[in-house]
């Protein structure tokens, strides 16, 4: 890539010393304008694609210091490697071996540990495949109930949900054109998301995927400017509050499935 940008740059530098360079034939220029105009597009995108790859690690690993600093500072502590290894297991899709490729480079790191009111947040980050290695902010919350895999998700979004779910429909027609609904359970999803929830949905979860999988719940940013875990924490914490009294009693704790860590075990 280093060589191709010299190429790139050189020829590029070349065409415009000869398209602006003082005196010589007016009517020579306009090939070498000509040629610069097309070449300066591609030396600004190879430039910001050797930036990225040369950079764009160390600036996220600056960027998530930070957080975790702030996260110390909020109580939270650094978790321990046995947490880490659970934390990986969570069959919530964004873990999902084929999405979280290990073996090529993905994973997860940075995870941090505490609690919301008596109940256990982490938050952590995932390096996933998406057109290069991007980072993506994840919180997650331990919730007393057995959850059915269900995703909620505003807009378009890179990762779809998987097979198994099916697409669940409410009655009010504007939430379905503005919120997709997906679960393994309709009937789940259909007491989890009542009116209130609804309401909160449709006004707050822009830009933001919810996955609800045994006894876990999660909340990613897709937007191109990523939210930052406090504010995905104060997300969680919204979420938290609405979800129906009646879930636990609904839908109490279970075994944990560990869904992914099989599926891995036996690839």
């Amino acid at each position: 890539m280093f060589a191709l940008l010299f190429v790139v740059g050189s020829a590029t530098a070349f065409m415009g010393f000869a398209a602006f360079a003082p005196g010589g034939d007016s009517s020579d220029r306009l090939p070498a304008i000509a040629l610069f105009v097309l070449l300066l597009p591609s030396t600004l995108l190879f430039s910001g694609a050797l930036y990225k790859a040369v950079f764009a690690t160390r600036i996220a690993e600056k960027r998530w210091s930070r957080i975790n600093r702030g996260l110390l500072e909020a109580g939270f502590r650094d978790a321990t490697p046995a947490e880490v290894r659970e934390t990986l297991q969570l069959p919530v899709q964004l873990l999902a071996p084929y999405i979280l490729a290990e073996k090529r480079g993905g994973g997860i790191d940075h995870v941090t540990v505490g609690d919301i009111e008596g109940q256990e947040v982490r938050c952590f980050n995932v390096r996933i495949r998406g057109g290069g290695w991007i980072d993506v902010a994840v919180v997650a919350l331990r919730v007393p109930a057995s959850l059915a895999s269900t995703v909620i998700l505003s807009g378009s979004i890179p990762i779809r949900p998987h097979p198994g779910m099916q697409r669940v429909l409410y009655e009010h027609e504007r939430f379905n054109r503005s919120m997709s609904v997906y679960s393994t359970d309709p009937f789940f999803a259909s007491a989890l998301v009542d009116t209130r929830m609804m309401a909160w949905l449709a006004r707050d979860m822009r830009g933001l995927r919810i996955d609800l999988a045994d006894r876990w719940v999660t909340v990613t940013c897709t937007r191109r400017r990523p939210a930052e875990p406090e504010a995905l924490i104060e997300i969680l914490e919204q979420f938290n509050e609405r979800i129906p009294r009646a879930i636990p009693s609904l839908f109490p704790r279970k075994k944990t499935r560990r869904a992914w860590a099989q599926k891995s075990l036996k690839a």
